[in-house]
């Protein structure tokens, strides 16, 4: 009735940078993370702030 593509783990990665150094070892080891779980990393959004905000 429906066409249905194979199931997939995907993902878009949302990585925050809580300092002025971008320490790209922080994301390389995010992505590293979900790779090794099986997921796809679709698309990388970054962005950074001064501190967390609760």
């Amino acid at each position: 009735m429906f066409d249905r593509y194979d199931a997939g783990e995907q993902a878009v990665l949302v990585h925050i940078y809580f300092s002025q150094d971008k320490d790209m070892e922080d994301l390389q080891e995010f992505e590293s993370l979900v790779s090794s779980a099986g997921v796809e990393a679709m698309q990388v959004i970054t962005g950074s702030r001064k501190a967390p905000h609760p």
